[in-house]
């Protein structure tokens, strides 16, 4: 059974969206929303269920884009901040974080799991042998955290039915 993992994190595990004004900073370069942009779960559950998740031999890893047609300069600055928000917000150790370019797509980094994403384009290409799904919702905190919670604790107790992509 494949122990993997994968979260995105603009609109899936940080409301960067909910941030006021976020898409004219990302295009005047300004890193505000990821720096102001809150967890979209409750930080002490999901912390503790990653935790036990990690001691049970599952690997957690994080695979986010870049922002697009950003420069080099700002995407070196977008990458270290988002880096330090999961520092700031999970306590468990990751097995890979990986912040890559806008658009690319994310299994070439990360080869199977189970990925929570927000992006039905991304879900889409993700799906495949040992590559399963579960869709968050950019906008939607309240769902997102039941949806994260309810099926990293599922994943634990071995009741989630991993078959099942949610669209």
């Amino acid at each position: 059974m494949n122990k993997t993992i994968v979260f995105d994190m603009d609109g899936t595990l940080a409301n960067f969206y909910g941030v006021k004004g976020w898409l004219d900073d990302i295009l005047s370069s300004n890193i505000r929303p990821y720096l102001e942009a809150e967890p979209m779960f409750d930080v002490k559950t999901f912390n503790q269920l990653g935790s036990a998740l990690v001691e049970n031999g599952y690997s957690i890893k994080i695979c986010s884009w870049l922002p697009d047609k950003g420069s080099k300069e700002y995407c070196k600055e977008v990458r270290q901040v988002k880096k330090d928000w999961l520092n700031k917000y999970i306590d468990f150790e990751l097995a890979n974080t990986h912040i890559v370019k806008y658009g690319y797509n994310k299994h070439y980094v990360v080869k199977e799991g189970l990925l929570f994403d927000d992006n039905n384009e991304v879900i889409n290409k993700w799906l495949g042998k040992n590559r399963y799904a579960i869709k968050c919702e950019n906008d939607n905190i309240d769902h997102n955290n039941f949806t994260i919670l309810n099926a990293m604790y599922n994943i634990l107790t071995g009741s989630i039915e991993r078959n099942v992509v949610t669209l």
